[in-house]
Parts: structure tokens; C-alpha cells; sequence
């Protein structure tokens, strides 16, 4: 999965979020809209490329600083969702989580994969949780004590972002199961036995752009 693109300057500037543009092209990039966000620096839409840019061409603080005062200006889905993005590649867990938790309304994918790589089952999150479903996954998840999150932190920093999981805690022999299938463009199966419990992560094939 690839930065989402910010449609109003979309035109002139999608290249900062085309996973094929090179790193010198980048560099050009950040100095364009460098000067831009000068004589805008309201515009939140010059304000996310440009953190976007700055991201890619490895400035990870600034980079991430600009997206999230874009998303201060202007709250969208697709600014939260590359903020979390951005977190998560910078391997900031909780960090991703807080800003998920804050704007989880706009959001489309549940709060419940980023308390799985944050490791945090807090009552803000089962709050924020869209179904009893889901929460009573991470209650149980929780109360299992497995290093589930590690585990999907390995996956995630092996075969990149993913767009759709599913989530199954079930039992085996008085043992909790866990079932997590996440959804990528690679096919990748990790099998792990922890203790007494089985825990289980599947990765399988769906048509999406790859991390860089």
C-alpha cells in the first residue's frame, strides 16, 4: 500500500506518491513544494506532499511533523490514513495508534490492526473497537499473554502494508487459537508455536501496490 494522494494538486504533483519515482526526482519535489508551502502555508494538501516527499527521501521527522499538522488544518481520511501509514513504516506503533484512535471515524480500517502492532489493548481502544466482535478478540488476545504483536510487527516490516485482515481467536484442546490472515501482494505463510497455544499468521495474495 502507497501513500494515498491528496486530489487537489493531485495533477501537478502525484509523482510524489508514485512508488517508482526516483530520489533524485523526490529532492526536486521537496524543493518545489518547499516554495509553494511558503506562499501557502495554509494549504494542508502542499503541506502532506510535501511530508510525504521529505518522508520518502528519508527526512522521517520532518516528513512526519508536515503530515500532521496537514491533518491539524484539515482533518480527511486520507491524511489520517498516511500519517498512520508514515508511523507505522518509521516503526512507530504507538504513535500510529494514538493518531488512529483520534481520527478512527474517518478512517475505514478498524483501530484493531493498529492495537495489534502497538501491543496495546487499553479500554480507549476497545472503546474505539467498530464491534463487540472485535473487541472481545482483543480481550481474548490479551488475556492469552502470547507476543502476538511481535510477531505481526515482523510480518508487517517483512511484506509491507496491508489493506484487509481477519482476525479468529478459537480453542484447541482448551487452548486459545489465533488465526490472523493478512491480505497482501505477496504470499507468505508464518507458522508459530508459542508455548502450549498455536498462534497462526497467514499471509495471502490480493492485487495492491508493494511497499517500497
Amino acid at each position: 500500500m502507497t501513500f494515498a494522494t491528496p486530489q487537489s494538486i493531485a495533477v501537478e504533483f502525484g509523482e510524489v506518491t508514485d512508488p517508482h519515482t526516483s530520489q533524485h526526482r523526490l529532492k526536486e519535489m521537496v524543493d518545489i513544494l518547499q516554495r509553494k508551502l511558503k506562499a501557502s502555508p495554509s494549504n494542508p494538501d502542499i503541506r502532506e506532499y510535501l511530508g510525504i516527499a521529505l518522508f520518502r527521501i528519508g527526512d522521517i521527522d520532518d516528513g512526519l511533523s508536515k503530515m500532521k499538522s496537514a491533518l491539524t488544518i484539515n482533518p480527511s481520511a486520507a491524511t489520517a490514513g498516511n500519517l498512520v501509514l508514515g508511523y507505522r513504516r518509521a516503526g512507530m506503533w504507538d504513535e500510529s495508534l494514538v493518531i488512529h484512535l483520534k481520527y478512527h471515524d474517518l478512517t475505514e480500517e478498524p483501530v484493531l490492526f493498529s492495537a495489534l502492532l502497538s501491543g496495546n489493548y487499553s479500554q480507549e481502544v476497545l472503546s474505539a473497537c467498530r464491534t463487540d466482535e472485535q473487541r472481545e478478540t482483543l480481550n481474548r488476545i490479551a488475556k492469552s499473554g502470547l507476543p502476538i504483536s511481535a510477531v505481526i510487527r515482523d510480518i508487517y516490516n517483512s511484506v509491507g502494508e496491508n489493506t484487509e485482515f481477519a482476525i479468529t481467536v478459537t480453542e484447541n484442546s482448551g487452548q486459545d487459537c489465533v488465526d490472523i490472515h493478512m491480505f497482501t501482494n505477496e504470499s507468505v505463510e508464518k507458522s508459530v508455536n508459542i508455548s502450549d497455544s498455536v498462534f497462526r499468521c497467514l499471509v495471502d495474495n490480493y492485487d495492491s501496490d508493494v511497499l517500497e
